[in-house]
């Protein structure tokens, strides 16, 4: 088994709370504030060499990289819908007719990832999932 030093828990600790500044709305940032700051004062007095250090370690870098590729996802989104403004591009009606069929399937998507969305990170506000997963 190995050993979680702790400088590894603190960048752990830093990396959780980048991530959750970059929350758009800030009640639920505040929410994700208070809930990593308890999350790692109760483990605190944990053993470093201990199985439930290992895995409340390895459970944190889970949740702040899920939170780190949907922050990613959501920039992604914002620069397309930022690049499809500035650049408006005319289309045959062919293609309008395959992209409102395609809107439904992306109507069917946004609501899958919002379902997901709100099981894996309970904490998250409706609005701000339902942003995430436009």
């Amino acid at each position: 088994m190995s050993m979680i030093n702790k400088t590894a828990v603190l960048g752990l600790f830093r990396r959780c709370i980048r991530c959750a500044q970059k929350i758009p709305d800030a009640n639920t940032r505040a929410a994700y504030v208070i809930h990593i700051r308890d999350g790692f004062h109760r483990r605190a007095n944990l053993p470093h060499d201990s199985r439930e250090a290992l895995m409340a370690y390895r459970d944190g870098i889970d949740q702040v990289e899920q939170m780190e590729y949907y922050h990613a996802q959501m920039k992604i989104k914002r620069d397309t819908a930022t690049k499809s403004n500035i650049h408006p591009v005319t289309t045959p009606t062919k293609s309008k007719i395959e992209s409102s069929a395609s809107s439904t399937d992306n109507a069917n998507n946004g609501i899958l990832i919002e379902q997901w969305l709100v099981n894996q990170l309970p904490y998250l506000n409706k609005k701000d999932a339902n942003k995430y997963s436009e």
